[in-house]
């Protein structure tokens, strides 16, 4: 039998979800990565308007074997893109129709991971709000206040931000290890925000329309098209599935180990 146990599978099957709302509900992009505890891969979907920049970038990366560790837009044409190679190599960062571009080019010059988000203020204006290793962070004035406040503190107690997921009409969403934060016009989705549970992301829509990504589950509203619904019950499915036959594998594999022990020491 083998003597290296079988690698496990680690995270949630929500962390593995990326999901992003255009104008409305029909328009919208989707990741997924998968892991069968031999391989991994990533799946890339979308549909109606999102930016052809979007769709061109994830095509190029897709032509050469790269997968996505980033990626966000808004309605206005923000867009950003990180890609990296199989194998940890290549890792490239790509952005247009911001103002910010400087800032983005100074923040992605190093080896962290830039988490980028972008969103609309009150009057429509762009917001964005970049998040570089642990908490270090760079945001747009116009960002909401309450947010700018938060960011502060987390970073001043030398703690982690998460994500920060920018909407429209200033709305926004952050993650933390002090605990999570939004501001939303959304009745529905502000109550599913209050119920337990962690949430692994989120998205809205400029019509209002949108989905909850948890670790086993997700909830999504009224006009989230049943394209994207049918697939993330699909990955669900699929990804739970893959969870549970790699840990019957480990298990299976360390009781036939202690059998061998015992079949060993009776031996002896």
């Amino acid at each position: 039998m083998a003597t290296v146990p079988p690698r496990p599978i680690n995270g949630s099957v929500g962390s593995r979800i990326r999901v992003i709302l255009g104008d409305s509900g029909d328009d919208w992009l989707l990741l997924t990565n998968h892991d069968d505890g031999n391989r991994m891969w990533q799946t890339k979907d979308w549909s109606g308007g999102i930016p052809a920049k979007v769709k061109k970038q994830i095509n190029n990366c897709t032509n050469k074997d790269r997968r996505l560790r980033g990626v966000n837009f808004n309605t206005n044409g923000c867009w950003y893109i990180n890609g990296v190679k199989e194998d940890g190599t290549g890792g490239h960062a790509w952005w247009g129709g911001t103002s910010a571009s400087d800032t983005l080019k100074e923040m992605t010059g190093g080896s962290l991971l830039v988490k980028v988000s972008f969103g609309l203020d009150d009057y429509g204006s762009d917001t964005y709000c970049f998040i570089k290793g642990k908490n270090g962070y760079n945001v747009s004035n116009n960002l909401n206040s309450g947010l700018k406040d938060r960011m502060k503190r987390v970073n001043e107690q030398r703690k982690g931000i998460n994500f920060v997921r920018l909407f429209g009409d200033g709305e926004y969403f952050i993650s933390d290890d002090n605990g999570t934060q939004w501001v939303t016009s959304a009745i529905f989705l502000s109550k599913e925000l209050k119920k337990s549970g962690k949430v692994e992301d989120v998205a809205k829509a400029g019509d209002g329309s949108w989905v909850i990504i948890k670790p086993d589950h997700y909830v999504s509203s009224r006009g989230v098209d049943s394209a994207l619904t049918q697939q993330l019950d699909q990955f669900y499915r699929d990804q739970k599935n893959r969870n549970n036959q790699r840990s019957r594998a480990i298990n299976e594999y360390h009781n036939r180990r202690r059998e061998e022990r015992e079949a060993q020491e009776r031996a002896e």
